[in-house]
């Protein structure tokens, strides 16, 4: 499987505009980590999975690219704050759902 990208805590308040159906929508709720990213749905759904049954909550977001591609991101989220934020980075390295 692809090695996901490292986690990097965001401000859902700053994302850019793309397909976050699958976001999942939590009032007050400001931060999401994003885990990786994918070429194909499939797998970072895999890894939504994996880390929904460790705890951790999960999405998978498309993106759309400066160069019409589209991006398959795995999120983690969302978070009321910051440190819930990178609690959620230690549960993932702590499930050993870093590879």
């Amino acid at each position: 499987a692809p090695k996901p990208a490292p986690a990097a805590v965001a401000n859902a308040d700053a994302a850019d505009s793309g397909d976050a159906s699958s976001a999942p929508s939590s009032a007050g709720a400001r931060f999401a980590v994003q885990l990786g990213s994918f070429k194909d749905d499939a797998t970072a759904r895999q890894w939504a999975t994996k880390l929904k049954s460790a705890g951790v909550p999960a999405y998978v977001e498309h993106r759309k690219q400066a160069d019409g591609s589209t991006a398959t991101l795995l999120r983690a989220g969302p978070f009321a704050d910051r440190a819930a934020a990178s609690a959620a980075i230690a549960k993932v390295r702590e499930a050993g759902l870093t590879q």
